[in-house]
Formats: structure tokens, sequence, C-alpha cells
């Protein structure tokens, strides 16, 4: 039975995966707007919080912890699983005896219309539920009881449709839509329940990425889309900065082309449409461009290493060609790269000698690895194709081997 859900999300993640939102506590239900719910969700983000990362995929989702995965398993219904590293084991989240895992009264159940964001903090996880009344958070701990609502998304009194964002430490950040097409860039404190709301950007004008709300030293850092508003006007790919103390925000870079965001340790990393690696705050560049074949990379940055990805899975499931017209084998032209600061090395992933094995610590020769979806300190996060998740360790990076587990989920 998983192994055919598992198949039938595959078959769901490989048509729709495309590249890719502050609570209050809540006084009064009754004040409380109704949502709505027909605007289009990001599919892909990725949300991090010390040495943890919390991997999205819409209709997949991976949050990966030092101890094991969360993930979601597909069939008639969504069922939450925990994949252990020590044992190897994948159960469900519920401690309930005889549960069948197929009502609300399971913690680890979902309806299929609901949006799968969930985030882990302090042995808790925490869970987007849309009802009837309001877009809520909820909360239970890790066994899967004190199921209970913790807050509200927005309460203005306006019908809103929410996108949830990174997790970074107590926070989450995330872009609420409201009815007049008004974009609402906020931050939820899970400690407290509450929200802030840092500054708002017109939706006609604007596309607000909600992976890509960064803080960094007083300021909140937005990727946007700005769309020509006449014709003296042009697409843009910006980033404005907001000032946390009075909500002032300033253009700080634009481009005529996409680019990758990504913030780390306080700085704000930017790869432009020339395969410049800029840190935005401290005005410094490297040039890339001799290493890479195209451009237009998403990049993943820990403290040590840059992790570039073209995004092959994302482009090849709309025309599988590259953008000069070439005929792209998703198989055999994985566009991975591996960059890092202190030595300045660049590695193309394919062209590695890796060794990959499963959990039990086989080697395993037919392997696809695709897309990224995320990195930790120790680990790259790799889509590869059936629904199997990889990890690329990065202690082994410069070494003859190197090596890569298949997680058995």
């Amino acid at each position: 039975m998983k192994i055919k859900r598992l198949v039938t999300i595959l078959l769901i993640f490989c048509i729709v995966l495309q590249g890719c939102s502050s609570f209050s506590y809540i006084e009064d239900e009754n004040d409380i707007t109704e949502v709505a719910k027909d605007e289009t969700t990001s599919l892909v983000s990725f949300h991090e919080k010390d040495n943890t990362s919390f991997i999205k995929e819409l209709p997949a989702q991976f949050c990966s912890t030092k101890d094991g995965v969360y993930h979601l398993v597909f069939g008639n219904y969504v069922e939450l699983y925990f994949y252990d590293f020590a044992t190897g084991i994948d159960t469900i989240v519920c401690s309930k005896i005889d549960c069948n895992h197929d009502t609300d009264s399971c913690v680890s159940y979902l309806s299929s219309n609901d949006h799968y964001d969930f985030y882990i903090y302090n042995d808790y996880i925490y869970e987007l539920v849309n009802e009837d009344d309001g877009i809520f958070l909820y909360k239970y701990n890790k066994n899967g009881v004190d199921y209970e609502k913790f807050a509200i998304l927005y309460d203005n009194n306006k019908t809103c449709h929410v996108t949830l964002g990174r997790q970074e430490n107590n926070n989450i950040y995330y872009k609420c839509r409201t009815d007049d097409n008004m974009i609402h860039i906020c931050r939820m404190n899970l400690d407290t329940g509450k929200y802030i709301e840092f500054g708002q950007f017109d939706g006609e004008y604007y596309g607000i990425n909600a992976q890509h709300i960064f803080e960094s030293e007083q300021y909140i850092y937005v990727d946007a889309s700005h769309y020509a508003k006449d014709e003296n006007d042009s697409y843009k790919e910006v980033i404005y900065r907001i000032n946390v103390e009075n909500n002032n925000s300033e253009l700080v870079y634009e481009s005529k082309s996409d680019i990758g965001v990504y913030q780390n340790d306080g700085h704000i990393y930017i790869m432009n449409d020339n395969n410049e690696l800029i840190i935005l705050d401290e005005d410094k560049k490297s040039n890339l461009d001799e290493f890479l074949e195209s451009s237009g990379y998403e990049i993943f940055v820990n403290d040590r290493i840059v992790c570039l990805n073209k995004g092959y899975l994302e482009w090849t499931r709309k025309n599988g060609y590259n953008e000069r017209g070439e005929k792209i084998n998703v198989e055999t032209d994985t566009n991975i790269y591996i960059y890092e600061f202190e030595s300045e090395d660049i590695y193309k992933l394919s062209e590695l000698n890796c060794k990959v094995i499963d959990s039990n610590g086989n080697k395993i020769d037919d392997y696809e690895l695709e897309s990224i979806l995320g990195i930790t300190d120790d680990y790259c996060y790799i889509y590869g194709g059936s629904n199997s998740l990889y990890m690329l360790d990065f202690s082994t990076i410069g070494s003859d081997e190197v090596l890569i587990i298949k997680l058995n989920i």
C-alpha cells in the first residue's frame, strides 16, 4: 500500500513541481475571517533551523532533522511518517493504539485538500491548517499527541491566502495575499504565537517568493519579480530591504533575468545572470562563469559551501530542452555544482567519483541525482527520481570518493 502511495506522489510530483509567509495570539475566534482558497501555492521552498533543514515539496514534503526525516505519504489521503537515521525504520507519526490513520482524530492524517506545510521547533511539529474560519497554525508533539490550535496567520479582517517560507530558529517568514491584491510580508514567533507585519507590495506589479524572505541584522530582505507597469517599464528581478524598526524599504539589487538568492549566517548571497556570486551586504564578488555551462542557477549556502542547481527537474518537466534548444537527458545532464569558499574549488557533481549506498551500507549502481532540495552544515539533500531522496556527505568533497546515501523512504 505504501509503495503505491509513493508511486502516486511521484506522478503528481513530476507534473506540478515548479521553482518557488506573523501570527497572533487568538483572543476571539469570532473575529477570524473567511479565507480565500483559490490562489496557487508555491511548490518548492526550503526552511532551515540551526543544523536542521526543512525541505518542502508539494505534493511531497521532507523535514530533515539530525535524528531523521519527516515526510508525507500520499494515497487516498495523506499521512505523516518519520524515517529514523539510527534504525532505518520508517513509521507513521501516531502513538494511538488500533488507529487507522484515516480521520481527523489522528494527527498524522491530513485531508487531501489541505496545504502540507509543517515545521519543527522545541520538539513540537507545527502544521498549517485551512479551516472555514481562517488559516491557522496547529502544533503537536513528535509522538503525535497534544494536538492544539496555536495561532492564526493573519487577522486584519480581510480574506487572505498564506504562503509559508523559511524557518529561522523560532521564527517563520511568510507572505499573505489579501483580497485587495496586496502582499503582506510577515514573521511569526513560535515562542509567543504572535506575528509582525513588516511591509506590503502591490500584487498587480510584484510577485513575492516566500522562500526568499530573509532577515539579517535589522533588515528583512525580500526577493521579488517586478512586472512592467506600462510601456516605459520592464520586467525585473529585484531585492528590497525593509528596516524592521520603521518598516521603511529600499531597492538594493535588480536584474533583468532570474537570480538565485540565499541567506546564511547573517549574509545575503546572490547568483546573478553573469554567474557572479555576490555577498550583497559585504559587496564581494566571485566570478564562476568560466566553470559553469549556462546561467540562471539556484543557490544553497552554508558556512563553507555553495551548492548551485540549474533546476533541471523543473525545466525538463516543462519542455525537455535547455535554453540553447538542446535536448536534455535528465539522467545524465544533472547540472549540480559545489563551490568551496576557502579553496575556491568548484566541482560538477556528475563528474565526481561518487559512491552511492543505501542506509544499510550496500552499494547502489543504478541511481539518478536530479535536483537539490536543500542543504545543512553536513549534507546536501537531492531529489533523485522515483520519489527517492539522497544525502551527499560534504565531508567527502575533495576526496577520491564522494559519499552519497540513499534513504529508504
